[in-house]
């Protein structure tokens, strides 16, 4: 299929609609239809809403205010716009605390409204329970939202109630599709703008899902999917559609998650991941106790180690927009606030799911991979889980770099690019994706330990990630970001200073890549100890074993008071002096 070329000066981007109904003529295939749209074109309603708000809030953060003030214009004129119909729960009295204070009544033009009046444009229908889950994931919650888990209907083919939210954009409004593409092989067909087109599998189970939507099935949402929306085979495309992933995923509507079909007994899995949230909040320590220890946590397990969680494009994806997060597998649904107490819940009571398990926790890092547990390996997953879907753009770029390291890239220069929108604009300006097919990661990753290091101005922001292997074809002071990180203690190091207020000297030359630093020699290292766990949740104390040790490393107290003084003394020209 022939793709047009998309403007960047005006930030166009292809969205697909999806036919809501499956069609004879195609023998049920999913129906879709790109269509060319600028992030630029907003609604003039919603452009004077934005300019009323402080600039300094990123804009899916305007959601909130933007669908109150959607409300009650249709309230007070029905005819006025052309309406998202965005469902809500049937609120019970003081069920939530108030909205956050970013909300500044814009001055609506009237011409401007007239002009909406004449536009044409069917309901988007998202279900009740959706907004008040992002309600309570933004506000804090006090209370189960919705009274009580039998009031949630959590499967996409639910009849709810809605309220209106107008769109945003002159052509309508969109959300962005998060999945795994699992393979490569173009294994089913679709119909893609009357031509049949094949795709990947688990692309065309995530259409399928998508089509049953309530928002779809009002036919006015369209849907940003990577593999359709960008021309797979126009490298200069792709590498600027790299580069708008921050203003796509941070501008959609909501962020749509495709954890795969049912399998492994994931309803039960679900299943518990509801029961959880609710005695979060409604349940007593007994009763807890009892529930769960009755469950089987394998199918849990399963659910938490699903290839989705795993894949390094989703981190961005999560963190760029929490507005109506919607977590679908198979034929049920789960909204984002869930997961994360439910992984919150299930760290929090590790001894109720296995009493044994703080022992297992507590052991020898060897000994415990000689000795792996179900119940070690949930605290893990829903640790990492949590900490994913807690994260906002202002996270720290250590965490960014430390989840995207962990987890799974098809290209390894993905490590890089594929978190390139939750880097601080400085640095992310500098960096030129290249998409090109098996390129070497080489210059990928030299080019942004160089722009690190220039960004931070600190050696340890590089040099604390290294892991130096003869093999490696990369220059020892460039992290390889592929292989596995076993040295998480010296990211606590960068709490301290012992350089002080002292500028560290450096510079880069050559081809391969020199890191040229000037410095003092210390001491040399006579032994180390057992690299911590890799999953970076352990601190430096962990390490210290807690019996009495039975020798010095020094070899006795005067040879550690002399390392001490060789330590902190130093003569006027800097020379290392021994006392």
């Amino acid at each position: 299929m022939p793709y047009l070329p998309l403007a960047s000066d005006r930030d166009e981007i292809r969205v697909l609609s999806i036919a809501p109904q499956p069609e004879l003529q195609y023998s049920g295939k999913v129906v879709c239809t790109l269509e060319q749209v600028s992030l630029q074109d907003l609604n003039p309603l919603y452009k004077n809403y934005i300019s009323a708000q402080d600039e300094a809030i990123p804009a899916y953060q305007h959601f909130d205010g933007w669908a109150r003030i959607s409300r009650k214009q249709v309230a007070e004129q029905p005819n006025t716009q052309a309406p998202v119909a965005v469902a809500v729960t049937r609120k019970k009295k003081g069920a939530f605390e108030t909205l956050r204070g970013l909300i500044r009544k814009p001055q609506l033009d009237v011409n401007e409204v007239a002009k909406l009046q004449q536009e044409e444009s069917k309901p988007i229908l998202i279900p009740s329970w959706r907004w008040s889950y992002h309600r309570q994931l933004t506000a804090g919650r006090k209370a189960y939202p919705c009274g009580g888990p039998h009031e949630v209907p959590k499967y996409l083919t639910a009849t709810v109630d809605t309220i209106p939210i107008i769109p945003r954009f002159s052509w309508g409004d969109f959300e962005a599709l998060s999945y795994c593409w699992e393979s490569e092989n173009l294994d089913c067909e679709i119909i893609l703008d009357s031509v049949l087109t094949k795709v990947p599998r688990n692309l065309e189970a995530a259409l399928r899902a998508l089509r049953h939507l309530p928002e779809n099935q009002a036919g006015n949402v369209k849907f940003w999917v990577d593999y359709l929306c960008i021309n797979q085979k126009d490298t200069e495309e792709k590498n600027h559609q790299v580069k708008l992933m921050r203003s796509v995923y941070g501008n959609c509507l909501a962020v749509i998650s495709w954890l795969g079909p049912q399998a492994d007994d994931s309803v039960a899995a679900i299943k518990l991941l509801w029961q959880m949230d609710v005695e979060t909040y409604t349940g007593d320590r007994p009763n807890i106790k009892a529930l769960l220890s009755s469950q089987s946590w394998q199918s849990l397990l399963v659910f938490l180690s699903r290839n989705y969680w795993q894949r390094l494009w989703i981190i961005q994806e999560l963190v760029l927009n929490n507005n109506l997060s919607l977590f679908i597998c198979g034929n049920e649904a789960i909204p984002r606030s869930v997961i994360v107490q439910a992984c919150h819940f299930s760290m929090e009571n590790i001894e109720i799911i296995d009493p044994n398990s703080q022992s297992r926790i507590s052991q020898n890092q060897d000994e415990s991979r000689q000795q792996p547990d179900l119940h070690n390996s949930i605290w893990h997953r829903a640790f990492t889980i949590q900490r994913l879907l807690a994260l906002d753009r202002h996270a720290n770029i250590d965490t960014i770099l430390d989840l995207g390291r962990k987890a799974n890239a098809t290209y390894a220069r993905d490590k890089v690019y594929g978190l390139l929108a939750l880097l601080p604009e400085t640095l992310q300006a500098g960096i030129q994706p290249d998409c090109t097919p098996m390129v070497s990661p080489l210059n990928a990753y030299t080019d942004f330990a160089n722009r690190l290091l220039q960004n931070t101005g600190k050696l340890d922001s590089v040099l604390s990630w290294c892991f130096y292997t003869a093999e490696n074809e990369l220059p020892s002071w460039v992290p390889d970001w592929r292989i596995p990180f076993k040295r998480h203690h010296l990211q606590w190091f960068k709490n301290h200073s012992a350089g002080k207020d002292l500028k560290p000297e450096w510079r880069i030359e050559g081809l391969p890549s020199r890191l040229i630093c000037r410095g003092m020699v210390v001491d040399s290292i006579a032994t180390t100890g057992f690299s911590l766990e890799a999953d970076g949740t352990s601190k430096p104390s962990d390490a210290i074993p807690t019996t009495t040790p039975t020798h010095n490393h020094y070899g006795s107290i005067e040879s550690t008071r002399s390392a001490l003084a060789r330590t902190l003394d130093t003569g006027a020209d800097g020379a290392w002096r021994a006392i």
